[in-house]
C-alpha cells in the first residue's frame, strides 16, 4: 500500500482533469463521528469516514456572509452514496451549497488518502448565487489570471483540469466565476440576477 501512494499522483498537483476510474492521493478529512451518527441515511459512510475536499480553507463572511472556516467537497471523488444523499437533500447540482464545516469534519486532520475518481467535476449552479455573484464578480473585474497559475483568486481554488462550459469558459468549483484561461479575464456572467443581459465579453 505504501508503495502504490508513492506512485499515485497527487490531485492538486495535475495540470490536467483528473481520468474517471484512476486512483489518486487526494486531500481530505474525517467526519465527526458524532455528525455521522446523527444523520438519518448516512451510516455507510462510518466504514470509510473521510472525505475529500478542495481548495485552502477559509471563510466567506465578505461576500457571502458565510462567517464559518470550512473547506469545499471534491465532488470528483465524493463517493456515491454521499453523493445521493447530498442530491435528494439539496436538490440536482444544488449539492455544491453543502461545505464541510467543523461541526462535521476536523478542519485540522486535513491528510492526502486515496480516492478514485468517480465524475467529472460537476458545473457550479449559479441559481446558488442569486444573492452575491454580482458583488464577488464586481470584486473580481479587474483581476487577470497568471497563465502559469491558474487558480481563482477568491479563495484558491485550483482551475487547471476543471471543465469548461458551452462558452469555452472554466467555472471556479468553489463559487462559480467565469474564466477565460486563455486571456486571463474574469468574464461575467450573460445575466447577472437582478439586472439587465450582459453582451458576453470577447476577447481577441
Amino acid at each position: 500500500m505504501n508503495l502504490e501512494r508513492e506512485q499515485l499522483e497527487r490531485v492538486d498537483e495535475l495540470k490536467t482533469a483528473p481520468v474517471i476510474g484512476r486512483p489518486y492521493l487526494v486531500p481530505a478529512v474525517p467526519f465527526r463521528s458524532e455528525w455521522l451518527e446523527s444523520r438519518t441515511g448516512w451510516s455507510e459512510l462510518k466504514t470509510w469516514p473521510w472525505v475529500p475536499v478542495m481548495g485552502p480553507r477559509h471563510e466567506d463572511a465578505e461576500h457571502l456572509n458565510f462567517e464559518w472556516e470550512h473547506y469545499h467537497f471534491d465532488w470528483r471523488f465524493v463517493p456515491r452514496h454521499m453523493l445521493r444523499m447530498s442530491t435528494v437533500s439539496r436538490g440536482r447540482n444544488r449539492f455544491f451549497a453543502r461545505v464541510a464545516t467543523g461541526s462535521m469534519v476536523h478542519l485540522e486532520r486535513l491528510e492526502h488518502r486515496r480516492f478514485v475518481c468517480a465524475r467529472r467535476m460537476p458545473i457550479f449552479p449559479r441559481s446558488l448565487a442569486q444573492g452575491w455573484m454580482a458583488a464577488l464578480e464586481a470584486a473580481y473585474a479587474t483581476h487577470r489570471l497568471r497563465k502559469d497559475c491558474a487558480v481563482c483568486p477568491h479563495r484558491g481554488m485550483r482551475l487547471a483540469g476543471q471543465p469548461t462550459n458551452a462558452d469555452g469558459l472554466v467555472i471556479c468549483p468553489g463559487h462559480g466565476l467565469r474564466w477565460d484561461l486563455e486571456s486571463g479575464r474574469l468574464v461575467p456572467a450573460v445575466q447577472t440576477f437582478g439586472q439587465k443581459p450582459k453582451t458576453k465579453e470577447r476577447h481577441p
